[in-house]
């Protein structure tokens, strides 16, 4: 299903920076789609990522079960589906790309209680994932996020004064080998009004 952005919500993307899309009927076969597969993969850990006491949580894993499984939920193909989707192309296009690539830097965060070992400083997309200039980072939360929970933060129309000088944290010179995203970070935090966007499933930022 095309989703056809309003004339506003166009004016909106390019003044401000991003845009919210609530309520994407689209997007949740593919949500469901991912909590299925996420499951699947918390079975095979021996564990569940349902929320339910009964089961034995993620939270039981040891540090380095967890972080096999973290990094495993990038390469699920219900992502690569997400990521490569119709509804997130055709949108793509509707924002000014003519022919939308697909980056392998997509991901998906799956961020537990009082833990704060993968969360992300601030930065721009386009030298934190090595992109395109001319590119569109989609941001679809499986479930609500707020303040309290995980959500998105945003400098409103930073991107009008274009790419943040950044530095490399790397011990060795970033040519000899390839570069994490975490070793490259802003020389100031961004100034401007900060805004945490609250969503639901089946919302895109």
């Amino acid at each position: 299903m095309k989703l056809t952005l309003t004339a506003d919500q166009k004016n909106d993307f390019f003044e401000n920076g991003y845009l919210v899309l609530r309520k994407v009927p689209a997007l949740l076969d593919h949500i469901r789609s991912i909590e299925r597969t996420v499951g699947q993969l918390a079975e095979s850990y021996g564990v569940s990522s349902s929320t339910n006491e009964v089961e034995k949580p993620l939270t039981s894993l040891e540090e380095s079960q967890l972080g096999l499984f973290y990094s495993a939920l990038r390469y699920l193909p219900s992502v690569t589906r997400l990521a490569c989707s119709e509804i997130l192309l055709e949108t793509s296009k509707q924002l000014g790309l003519r022919t939308p690539a697909v980056m392998h830097s997509y991901n998906l965060r799956m961020d537990l209680p009082n833990r704060d070992k993968h969360l992300f400083h601030w930065h721009q997309d386009i030298t934190f994932l090595l992109g395109s200039l001319n590119s569109v980072t989609y941001w679809i939360p499986l479930g609500k996020v707020d303040e309290h929970h995980v959500s998105i933060e945003v400098v409103d129309k930073s991107h009008k004064s274009g790419i943040a000088p950044y530095k490399f944290l790397g011990d060795r010179a970033p040519e000899r080998r390839p570069i994490s995203p975490k070793e490259i970070v802003l020389e100031n935090d961004p100034e401007g009004a900060k805004t945490t966007i609250p969503a639901n499933a089946g919302d895109i930022i």
